[in-house]
């Protein structure tokens, strides 16, 4: 399978990545009290994630759409197996930064119920 890169999204992900930091920085500037700034840019984060998930859907539809259409299951499987690899990761190294983080500082984790 051919990745397709797509530049002209680039600068899309990066208005959406803004809109999610400032909707949220609104709460840490103490901003969220109602106010005309507060009502302006609350809305951020909820339009900014929308657009985030749409965006990554466009770029998975046209990196896999036709791999799926030639051979669909094996497609599947192949999707399937890179995408929990990646969340596996992803989510082992959080635990284990965390984890390590609240040693440090002498917190105890509240990861092991879970694993």
């Amino acid at each position: 399978m051919k990745i397709v890169r797509v530049p002209a999204l680039t600068g899309l992900r990066f208005v959406t990545a803004m809109m999610v930091l400032i909707g949220h920085g609104l709460y840490a500037a103490h901003f969220a009290a109602d106010t005309m700034t507060s009502r302006i840019l609350d809305p951020l984060p909820s339009m900014g994630m929308t657009l985030f998930f749409v965006l990554i859907g466009f770029v998975m539809w046209v990196n896999y759409a036709q791999s799926f259409r030639e051979r669909f299951w094996s497609s599947l499987w192949c999707f399937g197996v890179a995408r929990f690899a990646r969340g596996w990761l992803r989510n082992t190294l959080a635990r284990t930064q965390t984890r390590g983080l609240a040693e440090r500082a002498g917190l105890e984790p509240q990861l092991d119920r879970h694993g």
